[in-house]
């Protein structure tokens, strides 16, 4: 059994090292990822993407698909969830783009040692690398959060041109 779990854990890191938007298309790889992940959890998934890609650079479009198949892949293997939300919005007042991945599963205990998770040091770190901030919470009345809050680059550079 931990052989097993091993290869799959090792199979889906060179699937997140190979990956890339092959078809430049930011919205079919986030279907693809939540196609997949769909099957894999056997859990639905409703996605709302409202930024499509907005201008993303293609690293942060790539740090968000990482971010999102991450979560998506914790969700598979601990969560036992029914139902998984994605919402991608951008807020025009802020310039933030917020990513939100919400599931109705067993939540998170209260003591989560993130050393011992490398998934959500991984995801930690790609917000970092988005200039943004993760959040990891247990929803009401059950389920996880995992929120990604960044200004995009398109948007910083768009500011300093201005100034």
């Amino acid at each position: 059994m931990g052989l097993s779990s091993a290869y799959h854990e090792l199979r889906d890191l060179l699937t997140t090292f190979r990956l890339t938007i092959d078809s430049g298309n930011f919205d079919e790889a986030l279907y693809e990822a939540a196609d997949e992940f769909a099957v894999k959890g056997q859990f639905d998934i409703k996605v709302n993407n409202q930024i499509l890609s907005l201008n993303l650079t293609a690293t942060e479009q790539v740090h968000l698909i990482q971010i999102i198949r991450e979560a998506l892949s914790n969700i598979s293997r601990h969560a036992h969830a029914n139902s998984v939300t994605i919402d991608l919005v951008y807020d025009d007042e802020s310039n933030y783009v917020a990513m939100m991945v919400n599931d109705d599963g067993i939540g998170i205990s209260g003591t989560v040692n993130q050393t011992q998770h490398h998934g959500l040091m991984i995801m930690k770190e790609r917000a970092y690398k988005l200039g943004g901030d993760l959040i990891i919470s247990n929803n009401v009345p059950a389920g996880t959060s995992v929120i990604v809050r960044f200004v995009p680059s398109f948007f910083t550079d768009y500011m300093a041109e201005q100034n």
